[in-house]
């Protein structure tokens, strides 16, 4: 089979849009995944995508314009990828203020997908929040996004717009947001334990409130994070079902 020019740098194109969100989406942004993988899939998914959608190659007159092309269309990838992990921004930020609240922040290990140092809750509610992601067949709409983003949006052509930036600025300001809301039942127990007990240590001196109010804020925290699973897992599949309209706002869409 011969490729023409026109193909290979269309191919070029749709691997710079699609590269970026191999390095960004979780479960694959891990270093545990070796690069040589990410680029294989990449590349394999290039193909299919090429092969199967009616997508047209721009008409670029030089090799320069190629290039200048490829570097957009790895913005456009990368603006993609962050569309795809704002969800588990807002887990991790949810994650790290539960801890803090039911005591547990010094209890934090080496997570080896991040590998970073994250605490416990933000490690589990963030293997939570993957586990979600392959049961609601999330990755599927990921690639049914991808492949709408390609068929209206094509490559070569410049569809980011200046309210990109604001969009941007609005999805990240989400994540603060809805990552404080995840853990408002923890904040408002941690209140109401600290509450009680300062009415405690001044109706009883003697008492040891900081080390009783401690084993009760972690049993209490881990109590309200098995009742609460249904309602954190109702917030994490709402915001994964934004991704492919995330995707279509910072497209111009």
């Amino acid at each position: 089979m011969i490729f023409s020019i026109s193909d290979i740098s269309l191919g070029f194109l749709v691997l710079c849009r699609l590269g970026p969100v191999f390095f960004l989406f979780p479960v694959f942004s891990s270093k545990v995944v070796p690069t040589t993988v990410k680029l294989a899939l990449a590349l394999f998914f290039t193909m299919i995508f090429v092969g199967v959608l009616p997508l047209q190659a721009p008409a670029l007159p030089s090799v320069v314009s190629v290039m200048l092309s490829g570097f957009a269309e790895i913005l456009v990838g990368s603006f993609i990828g962050m569309a795809s992990r704002l969800t588990f921004w807002i887990i991790e930020l949810a994650g790290f203020i539960i801890s803090q609240e039911i005591g547990l922040m010094m209890s934090s290990a080496i997570d080896p997908i991040t590998n970073q140092n994250s605490s416990t809750i933000a490690s589990v509610l963030y293997y939570f929040g993957i586990v979600i992601v392959f049961v609601t067949q999330t990755h599927h709409d990921l690639i049914r996004g991808f492949a709408h983003s390609l068929m209206y949006f094509p490559v070569g052509i410049e569809w980011l717009r200046l309210g990109s930036l604001k969009d941007l600025v609005y999805e990240t300001s989400r994540v603060f947001h809805l990552g404080v809301l995840m853990a408002a039942p923890f904040i408002s127990i941690n209140m109401l334990i600290n509450l009680t007990f300062a009415v405690l240590g001044r109706a009883a001196p003697k008492m040891n409130v900081f080390m009783v109010s401690f084993a009760v804020r972690i049993l209490a925290g881990f109590f309200l994070l098995t009742s609460a699973s249904i309602l954190l897992a109702h917030y994490i599949e709402r915001e994964l079902g934004r991704i492919v309209p995330v995707i279509t706002k910072f497209l111009g869409g």
